[in-house]
Parts: C-alpha cells; sequence; structure tokens
C-alpha cells in the first residue's frame, strides 16, 4: 500500500492476511515538494508528479529497499531546448494503455506520451503526431477506451478522443461548440456499461455522446431544477440498476435514467439529503450502496434501490464521540472505495495511494477505516499534514 501525503511517501506491507489496523507504515526517507499524484504501472515503477517535476523509482523488490537512494530515482523536467522533454512541472492524471504507453495529462502542457519499451524514459514527446490537437493544453482528466482502442481527454476547452492505432484526434465540445465564445470545461468523464460516455462540465452543461457514431448531445436540464450551466458536475457514476449520479457542488446529488435522462435531485434544500455540496461519488454494487463525499457534512452513506434512496449514516466529527471522523473541515474532500474484509477506506487528508501488485482489491489511502457491522471508525495511522490538501484517488 504506497500513501503519498503533500511531501512523503510512505508504504506498508499487506500481505498474508494483514488488516489494516495493524499495518506499520515507512517513510522513503527523503522529502517531495508538494506531491499531487502517484501512479504504479504494470512494470511496477512508481511514478511521483510534484510540483517541481515529474519522478520515477525504480523498485528493485517487491517493496522499496529503505531508504531510498538518489540514483534510484529519475527525474524528467520540461526543456525549451528539449523537443522530447515532458511538457510541464505540474502532471494531474496518469493512465497506462493496452500497449503499455504511459499517458500523462499536465497543467498547461497538454498530453504526453511514453512509450517505455521503445524509446528511452527520457524521451517524452512534446507533441504527439497527428492531424489535429487537443483544443487546450490544459488538460483535467484522461480516461480509456478499451474496446475501441482510444483514449478520452477532458480539457478546460471540450473533450477530445485520440485514436492509438491511427494516432489522430477528434474534437469535440470546443468553445465554437453552438456558437459559444466561452470554453467548456470538462471535469469528469464516466464510460457506461453500453459504452456511452457522459460528460460533466463546470457550468458548460451536461453531455452523452455515442461511440459508435461519435454524435454528442446535451442532456435537458430537468424539468423545475436548476440549469446544467449553473452547476460544476465534479464526479459521475453509475448503479447496477442503469442509472446515472451526478455530484454538483452546489446543486445536490442527481438521478438520472440512462436512457430517458430524466430524474429526481437530492439535496438539502429538498431535505433529503443534509447538503447541497457533493465532491465525489463511489457505488459499491454488490451492497447498492452510494458512498458520498461532500463538502461540508463529510461523508454519507446512501442505500439504493430502483426506486428510492434512503440514507443510511453520516460519518462526520462528533466533538465527543472517539468513533467520529477526525473532522468535517469545509472543502476537505474525501474519496472513498471498498475492500475486502468488510472494510472501507476513507481518504482524508492523504494525497493518493496505490496498490501491491500482489493485492488485487483496489485501495484508496486515508486515516479512516469502518468496520462492519458496526461501521464505526477505527483508526491506524496518525495525520501527517496539517493543511488541507485535496486528495487524488487513485484505483
Amino acid at each position: 500500500l504506497w500513501i503519498g501525503t503533500d511531501s512523503q511517501i510512505y508504504w506498508g506491507n499487506y500481505r498474508n492476511g494483514t488488516q489494516p489496523a495493524s499495518l506499520s507504515f515507512q517513510s522513503l526517507g527523503r522529502g517531495f515538494a508538494e506531491i499531487e499524484y502517484l501512479f504504479r504501472d504494470s512494470s511496477k515503477r512508481l511514478w511521483i508528479s510534484t510540483k517541481s517535476g515529474l519522478l520515477l523509482l525504480n523498485l528493485r523488490t517487491p517493496g522499496p529497499v529503505l531508504p531510498i537512494r538518489n540514483e534510484d530515482i529519475q527525474s524528467f523536467l520540461p526543456s525549451d531546448t528539449d523537443p522530447f522533454s515532458i511538457n510541464s512541472f505540474r502532471v494531474h492524471d496518469i493512465i497506462e494503455d493496452s500497449f503499455h504507453n504511459i499517458w500523462m495529462a499536465s497543467s498547461a502542457g497538454g498530453l504526453n506520451i511514453l512509450k517505455p519499451y521503445t524509446k528511452p524514459f527520457g524521451l517524452i514527446r512534446r507533441q504527439v503526431a497527428g492531424q489535429t490537437n487537443p483544443a487546450t493544453n490544459y488538460i483535467n482528466a484522461i480516461s480509456k477506451d478499451e474496446s475501441r482502442n482510444r483514449v478520452w481527454i477532458g480539457t478546460r476547452n471540450g473533450l477530445a478522443s485520440y485514436d492509438l492505432k491511427t494516432k489522430t484526434y477528434v474534437n469535440f465540445l470546443e468553445h465554437s461548440y453552438y456558437g459559444s465564445v466561452n470554453s467548456t470545461d470538462v471535469s469528469a468523464l464516466h464510460q457506461t456499461a453500453d459504452g456511452t460516455l457522459w460528460i460533466g462540465t463546470r457550468y458548460g452543461g451536461l453531455f452523452t455522446l455515442d461511440p459508435q457514431t461519435n454524435k454528442i448531445q446535451s442532456v435537458p436540464s430537468l424539468p423545475g431544477e436548476l440549469n446544467w450551466y449553473s452547476l460544476s458536475i465534479e464526479s459521475i457514476t453509475e448503479d447496477q440498476y442503469g442509472f446515472i449520479w451526478l455530484a454538483t457542488f452546489t446543486g445536490g446529488l442527481y438521478r438520472l435514467n440512462r436512457t430517458s435522462k430524466q430524474g429526481v435531485v437530492y439535496s438539502h434544500v429538498k431535505r433529503t439529503l443534509p447538503t447541497s455540496d457533493f465532491t465525489y461519488l463511489h457505488y459499491d454494487p454488490r451492497r447498492s450502496i452510494l458512498w458520498a463525499s461532500t463538502h461540508n457534512a463529510g461523508l454519507l452513506k446512501i442505500a439504493v434501490t430502483p426506486q428510492s434512496i434512503r440514507l443510511v449514516k453520516q460519518f462526520k466529527h462528533e466533538a465527543h464521540n472517539p468513533n467520529s471522523l477526525s473532522t468535517t473541515i469545509p472543502g476537505l474532500c474525501y474519496r472513498i472505495i471498498r475492500v475486502s474484509s468488510g472494510l472501507v477506506l476513507l481518504v482524508v487528508d492523504c494525497i493518493a495511494c496505490i496498490p501491491l501488485p500482489t493485492e488485487r482489491n483496489a485501495w484508496n489511502a486515508g486515516f479512516h477505516g469502518f468496520r462492519k457491522p458496526t461501521w464505526k471508525v477505527c483508526y491506524w495511522m496518525n495525520p501527517v499534514i496539517s493543511g488541507l490538501v485535496a486528495p487524488v484517488f487513485i484505483s
């Protein structure tokens, strides 16, 4: 288990049935400059994105040999004189495709691709060859469509798809869409079970894209509800009943029928949930539970049925309750994912966490675990940063 904070990376061995409550974490023995993202590729290399550049840690064993030596770490920095250098100091998102190419979404630097088996690590192309490029170099998110061998790229000026075979781009929702002079800031992407791509934006609307025709459609706002163009869509997920869930930052939690696009809103205003400010969603299909991270009301556990929802429990800070969350600070973003043995892990102050290759279950980072059946909070690691840091979720 790898945990990144703002300046440190910790490693804990989770093998042979070890329970998280007994995990012991070790620091890599050196500091880092404001870690933003961690990613472990299929070759067991650990990529570390910081505000001062991208680092690569070549692990010689399943776990690190501590302390980490300087010669174990490679750094990648932008260079105007090197056409094969990385495009930006900051990388927001990293994925690996089926060809083992490493894709990196960078801040103001566009899309970087690294082909580790055909070129040296230093040769990260400044621009991917193709007939068209994304409409902007500011990239928020990337997602793989393995069935059609392409990468979806969410940017501050629309959506782009990159065909891995033809090496060409197709742009959608750029600033000229519908005659708009404003950029469409794509903030959330989710590909549903039927292949449809749902595209959430910050104050730019909600869209779907048919993967077969590449036809993009605007989803109409719900009658009597806030217009999509007045909402910031932070997260999108899908439940087992065919409903799409949208977390909006001020407008509540939306549940839409995947086919009709009609639905309902749950919020503080409607007195159905304790807040209207949502930041992240995770759906557990085995128990039909929707975990909802909020801006000001902690973490919500919501039972989902085909007809309705039920707030099972609200996890938040309670001054005299040792089993409550350690804090419910406005602006703190919780990220959650269920793991085995009846444990849910919750990110609070951590930046990111990556599973070891021996652990098949997806993990997230944090300082809290919820143990069934009591759902009491158990702590196994002390907080390691004092400031507010919005975590990056990696599974």
